[in-house]
């Protein structure tokens, strides 16, 4: 491969017989597909699509529980001229319908499960102008009245083969549209550094609708040929080391929260997960302390942290395992194809300056779908404006400080909540922490730390917490409070709910002053 192919070669080529999926469910119940079969019924479900004459780069909504089907049903709306719209199983019903009349659809694709809840949006006269199929059906369900749409308010560009939604945990996901070239350049890259082969297994166990899911490992491992595990996600880690060590896998992908609990844990051990050769952590930034006694934990495993985001197709940048103990706190350095670039005031910055991490490379996504100003804002001539903000230190590799949408002003300086995190969470005995501020008279805001304290253990105190952040953090960054809590507020992907983290403290500061 060198990223000029289609998805629909991809596909094709990908047709063995003696490499495929094994579905682990939750039952403790497993099932062999090859990619062979696989294949075959992408192409059933294709023809019958055609036969609908679906207009050409039709949108069809995938709404599935992350089995085989789910796969092959993404495969099929690729290999009808259409355009998969991948949708989280976990999406709520009302975020669902809302995503239906933004993206218009002209075909959906429902698990039997969620089958009652379209039916029943029809009992209440909710407008279904789309196909809805269940599944792999034969063809559209009957007795649920529907009418495709005869006019779109917006039709994407012809190079668009999928589109994804974003992962912010605040308003309205946005559409991000990426070719065939944004998503096959991103695999070569990945499978460059990854060095992943025929002889890997791949444990998927991420949701479907993530971009990272689908290229990183789904794609990926197709285009490499190993072999996959399916899962349908875990309830805790230890779930997860389990499913590796039945299934003997040898790649896995995960977050930091998936990991971070581990880490604190002594009820594991690095023979469980003996067969495991490389983890990816992507998703966000493994602190360096952590990331470092994880390495030691598991001294046969190549630990490779790498960065990301949906509109980059996702991988952007990796740090090489060579370099984990020397440069631990890094993000790494460009994929093959991908240039780096730290923007300040509109123009370059120079080595060890911060300023916008910006991205340029085949993987830069074509545009947010239906939104032109969005599009031109993040689109400049300088590249991918990522929203991250970081430096280039002298070797070339990356180091990320925070994101400009989190920033926070505390006495004239501009604080970033990800660096002093990534203190707290360096303390012995602290599994979470968080950092938000409140508003403040004299400072602007004041930071407030929010520590889940490992009840395994003696509870950490304020004092101690403290002290640490005294050696460790300049005044402006140190909280001046802290707050003990059970968890932190999560999105579904793991990610620090931010938008419910401040809530939080707000309530409880007005809690405090009653």
């Amino acid at each position: 491969m060198n990223g000029t192919g289609t998805l629909r070669e991809l596909f094709q080529r990908a047709r063995r017989h003696d490499r495929g999926i094994t579905y682990a469910a939750r039952s403790g119940e497993s099932d062999w597909t090859s990619y062979a079969e696989l294949g075959n019924r992408m192409d059933l479900l294709a023809e019958r699509l055609k036969q609908e004459q679906l207009r050409p780069n039709f949108i069809g909504a995938v709404w599935m529980a992350p089995t085989p089907e789910c796969l092959a049903v993404i495969g099929a709306v690729i290999l009808a001229g259409g355009i998969p719209l991948p949708i989280h199983s976990y999406m709520p019903e009302q975020d669902m319908l809302r995503l239906i009349r933004k993206f218009e659809p002209e075909a959906v694709f429902v698990s039997e499960e969620k089958l009652p809840i379209l039916a029943e949006w029809n009992i209440q006269g909710e407008e279904l102008p789309f196909y809805l199929y269940g599944g792999m059906a034969s063809g559209p369900i009957a007795g649920i009245s529907a009418a495709p749409r005869p006019v779109r308010r917006y039709t994407p560009p012809e190079a668009v083969r999928m589109i994804f939604l974003s992962s912010g945990s605040t308003g309205e996901p946005k559409g991000i549209m990426l070719s065939d070239h944004n998503m096959l350049s991103n695999v070569d890259a990945i499978l460059d550094y990854t060095t992943l082969c025929d002889e890997d297994i791949v444990l998927l166990s991420k949701s479907l609708g993530y971009c990272s899911t689908i290229v990183g490992e789904w794609f990926a491992a197709m285009a490499s040929g190993a072999n996959l595990v399916l899962s349908g996600g875990f309830v805790h880690p230890f779930e997860m080391i389990q499913c590796v060590r039945t299934n003997k896998v040898t790649f896995l992908c995960t977050v930091p929260s998936a990991i971070l609990p581990l880490i604190h844990s002594a009820k594991w051990a690095a023979e469980d997960l003996l067969t495991l050769r490389q983890l990816l952590i992507v998703g966000g930034p493994m602190p360096d302390v952590m990331l470092l006694r994880l390495a030691d934990r598991l001294p046969h495993v190549r630990l490779t942290p790498s960065y990301g985001l949906t509109e980059a197709s996702p991988r952007v940048s990796y740090l090489p395992y060579t370099q984990l103990r020397t440069k631990p706190q890094s993000a790494g350095i460009p994929i093959n194809g991908v240039e780096l670039a730290i923007v300040q005031d509109g123009r370059e910055a120079a080595t060890g300056q911060s300023g916008e991490v910006v991205v340029r490379g085949p993987n830069v996504m074509i545009g947010y779908y239906d939104d032109p100003d969005r599009t031109r804002e993040i689109l400049g001539p300088l590249g991918l404006h990522t929203r991250d903000t970081g430096y280039l230190d002298e070797d070339g590799y990356l180091h990320l400080t925070g994101r400009t949408d989190n920033a926070l002003l505390v006495g004239g300086h501009t604080i970033y909540p990800e660096a002093v995190e990534s203190v707290l969470l360096s303390f012995p005995g602290v599994p979470d922490a968080a950092v938000s501020a409140v508003e403040d008279l004299q400072w602007g805001h004041r930071l407030i730390a929010v520590v889940v304290s490992d009840v395994s253990t003696e509870p950490v105190k304020s004092p101690e917490l403290h002290a640490w952040c005294v050696k460790r953090l300049s005044p402006a960054l140190r909280p001046r409070e802290f707050r003990f809590v059970t968890a932190l507020p999560r999105t579904a992907s793991g990610k620090l709910d931010r938008k419910a983290l401040k809530s939080m403290v707000k309530e409880e500061e007005h809690v405090h002053r009653a």
